[in-house]
C-alpha cells in the first residue's frame, strides 16, 4: 500500500507572527521570515508523522493491489493489519482524523478503470486509525492482478488551524523555537536537546496507536 498526497493543506496550525512572537523575534523584523515559515512547516510535519495524523484538512490518495480478501480454505496466512478487521474485511486507513472517502476506483478484470458505488463500502470515522469496509451485504468486486489497481481518494484532517489540538500546536511552537534558536548556537547543546524531548512528550498523547 502507498500513501500519496494530491491536495497540501492551505494554511499551517500557526501562523508566522504566531511563531516569531512565541520566539521573541520582532514582527517587523522580517530577514528570518522565510526561514521561521520554513520551520514551521518542517515542525508541522513532524507532529503529523509522530502523530499518524493530517492536521489541518488535506487530501490523499491511497493505492493497493487489490481490496481486501479473506484467505482460502486451507491457505496459509499471516493476519495483515493493515486491512484485517474482526467486524470485516477493509481498509485501515493509515491517517487520522479522516473525513471523508471521496471516490473509491479499481481495475475490473476487463482492465477497464471503475468507480465503486458509495453504498458498496461503509466508513468508520470514529474507530483510530479509520477503517473501511465492505457494506453489510456486500462484497468487494474483483480486480485485475496488477500493482496499484484499487485506488481510494480521502480528505484528513480537523479542518482549519482553529480546530488543531492546543496540545499540537504548543508542541509544533516549542519545536520551531529549537531549530531556530539552534542555528545561532550549538545544536547540540543540553538546552536543543531537552526541547526537543518536550516536543516528543508533548506529541505521544495524540499519537494514534495502531494493534496487529
Amino acid at each position: 500500500m502507498a500513501l500519496v498526497l494530491i491536495t497540501p493543506p492551505m494554511e499551517e496550525p500557526i501562523t508566522l507572527d504566531e511563531a516569531k512572537t512565541d520566539m521573541r523575534v520582532d514582527l517587523e523584523f522580517t530577514d528570518h521570515d522565510a526561514q521561521i515559515a520554513a520551520y514551521i512547516t518542517a515542525a508541522r510535519q513532524y507532529a503529523e508523522t509522530i502523530c499518524r495524523r493530517a492536521l489541518v484538512t488535506q487530501s490523499w490518495r491511497l493505492t493497493a493491489d487489490g481490496f481486501p480478501s479473506p484467505p482460502c480454505a486451507g491457505e496459509s496466512y499471516q493476519r495483515n493489519p493493515l486491512t484485517d478487521h474482526p467486524s470485516g474485511w477493509g481498509f485501515k486507513i493509515p491517517l487520522s482524523p479522516l473525513a471523508s472517502v471521496d471516490l473509491i476506483q479499481y481495475i475490473d478484470l476487463a482492465g477497464n478503470q471503475q468507480d465503486l458505488p458509495a453504498e458498496n463500502y461503509i466508513v468508520d470515522t470514529e474507530s483510530e486509525p479509520p477503517r473501511v469496509l465492505s457494506a453489510y451485504s456486500k462484497a468487494w468486486p474483483a480486480t485485475r492482478q496488477q500493482i496499484n489497481a484499487v485506488k481510494l481518494t480521502i480528505t484528513v484532517g480537523y479542518g482549519d488551524k482553529s480546530k488543531v489540538p492546543a496540545g499540537i500546536k504548543a508542541a509544533i511552537l516549542m519545536h520551531c523555537k529549537a531549530h531556530y534558536e539552534a542555528s545561532f548556537s550549538d545544536p547540540a547543546s543540553s538546552e536543543y536537546e531537552r526541547r526537543l524531548r518536550a516536543v516528543d512528550a508533548l506529541l505521544i498523547p495524540y499519537r494514534v496507536q495502531t494493534f496487529a
